[in-house]
């Protein structure tokens, strides 16, 4: 059975997040900027966690709506930096987030797997860059971590405007962690890694009325998209306008990162309806990746593997969130 192509609305009610409380990794820009703007617009108040401020054009976007941003520099690939914007929020609005966005990422650092020579190439001496696993896959565990945590401190202290709705958690993966290229090993790892998180946490965040997904974008005008290209000699120097020129020239649909903000709207939106959900984002159009998956499973695991792997998947204590945080 052929997976559909799924409907994403491109604008919400007015007012659909009046009040609510959104924390935002890598809000600054990109994917992260227009996900804050929308939400800013629906009345959501907004908590961005960044190395650079945002634009000041999204002081008018919430003064429109009677929401609130507010700012804290962070870096994501340390811990003690991520749960201060958390605590942030509670500081700020009296309450800890109950919709996060766990967006912050950065592209491939390096050749890890090219050697100039392997007899001389000093490369093999040192450790390599390892920071795109520590933000795009780390990071992203310690922000669902610390988000299920704070949701929790907020349904035990009976705090803030969010108290008895669906708390969500989104995270930003990528086409590439369900279809590899050859170019990002290291970037496909972790981006692979993503979405084995909320594969799991599908069975453990519920019990705790949290409810995980990941929107899977592919090729995205956003500044991260002139360091994401295989790496060749001489990229280097392509700017972002650069890239995306040659990605149209060849015929490579694009994503605006509105397109991909409205998918993680629309998964925050549905609540316990979104849990494990996988929406891939491309030229503009979506599916969720995760629905077929499942459904064609008998196809590519094979009936009689399929029906094992149900039988030892059944839900247990753990699995449903008996664990404490």
């Amino acid at each position: 059975m052929a997976n559909q192509v799924l409907e994403i609305p491109q604008s919400f009610p007015q007012g659909s997040f009046k009040g609510r409380i959104a924390l935002i990794t890598g809000g600054s820009s990109g994917i992260g900027l227009s996900t804050t703007q929308t939400l800013l617009s629906l009345g959501c108040n907004v908590v961005i966690g960044d190395l650079s401020p945002p634009p000041s054009s999204l002081s008018d976007v919430a003064s429109k709506s009677g929401a609130e941003l507010t700012f804290k520099k962070c870096n994501v690939a340390d811990y003690s930096s991520l749960l201060a914007l958390f605590k942030h929020s509670k500081s700020h609005f009296g309450a800890y987030p109950s919709l996060v966005f766990a967006n912050a990422g950065i592209a491939e650092r390096g050749k890890l797997f090219t050697f100039d020579s392997p007899e001389t190439d000093p490369s093999i001496e040192v450790e390599p860059d390892y920071s795109v696993i520590d933000i795009d896959l780390k990071a992203v565990v310690s922000t669902v971590r610390i988000g299920m945590w704070g949701i929790k401190q907020n349904s035990d202290e009976r705090a803030g405007p969010d108290v008895g709705k669906d708390a969500s958690i989104v995270i930003t993966a990528s086409m590439a962690g369900y279809a590899g290229q050859g170019g990002l090993p290291v970037y496909n790892a972790a981006k692979h890694g993503c979405i084995g998180l909320v594969r799991s946490m599908r069975f453990l965040a519920p019990a705790q009325g949290v409810y995980v997904s990941c929107v899977a974008p592919a090729i995205t005008t956003t500044p991260l998209i002139s360091s994401s290209l295989p790496y060749v000699p001489g990229s280097e120097s392509m700017t972002q306008a650069l890239v995306e020129k040659a990605f149209v020239s060849a015929g490579v649909p694009m994503n605006t990162p509105q397109h991909v903000a409205n998918a993680v709207v629309y998964l925050m939106a549905e609540g316990s309806k979104a849990s494990g959900k996988g929406i891939l984002c491309q030229g503009g159009q979506y599916a969720d990746l995760e629905r077929g998956i499942n459904a064609t499973r008998d196809a590519w695991m094979s009936a009689e593997h399929a029906r094992m792997y149900r039988s030892g998947n059944k839900p247990t204590k753990e699995s449903m969130g008996a664990a404490k945080l």
